[in-house]
């Protein structure tokens, strides 16, 4: 009796336990051709393709958007730099005729413009003093050129001395306005923790059109976050400028 019992209780010991039939099966159902765990390593490297494929879809994308908003950048200040070379040049021509000294004064202005204005021809990022300094320059120009009282008074904080800004903004805005009518000008700035603004109080209203381009440009550069705002003041015009605050 006591021999059978010990031979039924062999046997049963040698029987694969629940959890033994369970690991097994579960290894047979992953190395299974076809399986759903013969398939993983597969399907990660798949995954691994597909985000390397959209990461490189997207730097495409986000160079070719770059190339755009700076064609775009080029073709605005195109519209401008030539013809106004040409302009002031001709000027300074017919001022040596008439009154050499107020010719030596607008060549002296139109360098410092042009010492302003070459280093963003082919940048689409300058700062807030260089942009300030190349309307400062402009509207001196506009005033000898036109022995008008157009000038440009400037309210701009030191601590904006070092913060970034849209090359080709304030000038289109700036030569419609002064294209039209002549009189003073004030440029002011001012910032917040998250943008920067600049406020040009112009003594006509800018175009439709050059109002248009510089919105699709700072639209292009930082969407939602950036904006062109007008208003009137009294017979003069605020055009205010606002744009994410970055340090250059």
């Amino acid at each position: 009796g006591h021999g059978a019992a010990g031979a039924r209780r062999r046997r049963l010991s040698s029987r694969p336990s629940a959890c033994d039939l369970l690991r097994v099966a579960h290894q047979q159902l992953v190395e299974a051709p076809g399986s759903y765990g013969a398939a993983l390593p597969a399907r990660v490297d798949r995954g691994r393709e597909a985000a390397a494929r959209l990461v490189s879809a997207q730097t495409a994308q986000r160079a070719a958007r770059h190339r755009l908003v700076q064609a775009r950048l080029q073709a605005v200040q195109a519209r401008i730099d030539p013809q106004l070379l040409f302009d002031m040049l001709e000027t300074v021509r017919r001022c040596y005729e008439d009154d050499a000294s107020r010719a030596e004064q607008l060549l002296d202005e139109l360098i410092a413009f042009l010492r302003a204005a070459l280093p963003r021809l082919r940048s689409v990022s300058s700062s807030v003093p260089r942009e300030v300094e190349l309307a400062r320059a402009y509207a001196r120009l506009r005033a000898l050129a036109g022995a008008s009282d157009t000038g440009m008074t400037l309210d701009v904080p030191a601590d904006l001395m070092d913060v970034r800004f849209p090359p080709g903004v304030l000038l289109p805005l700036l030569d419609d306005a002064l294209r039209t009518h002549s009189g003073p000008c004030e440029l002011s700035a001012t910032r917040s923790s998250e943008h920067c603004r600049i406020v040009l109080k112009l003594p006509a209203c800018p175009s439709s059109s050059a109002v248009a381009r510089v919105r699709a440009l700072l639209v292009d550069l930082h969407g939602a976050s950036a904006e062109l705002a007008l208003a009137n003041l009294n017979g003069s015009v605020s055009a205010t400028v606002k744009v994410p605050y970055e340090l250059a």
